[in-house]
């Protein structure tokens, strides 16, 4: 499982920072700098409200206690640990 989390972050370091990179080579500098500061500022946070409001979602349909909340995410956590 190690392997698979190490292969994981080295594709997303070089494809992935290479092809985020990549969209902004056929503007200006200023559309640049303000379209970076767009896709920071209200794309990214806008995926992690969804991210979070699918966890909220899924505990609320789920009804899990907080025991088992808290044993899936120590396991989710370990898993890529290999363990």
């Amino acid at each position: 499982m190690s392997w698979a989390k190490f292969a994981d972050n080295a594709s997303d370091y070089s494809m992935m920072n290479t092809a985020k990179q990549m969209v902004w080579l056929p503007t200006t500098p200023e559309e640049e700098y303000m379209g970076k500061q767009a896709i920071d500022g209200f794309f990214v946070r806008a995926g992690d409200l969804a991210a979070a409001l699918l966890v909220f979602l899924g505990d609320a349909w789920l009804h899990l206690s907080m025991a088992t909340r808290l044993t899936r995410a120590a396991g989710a956590a370990a898993a890529p640990l290999g363990g």
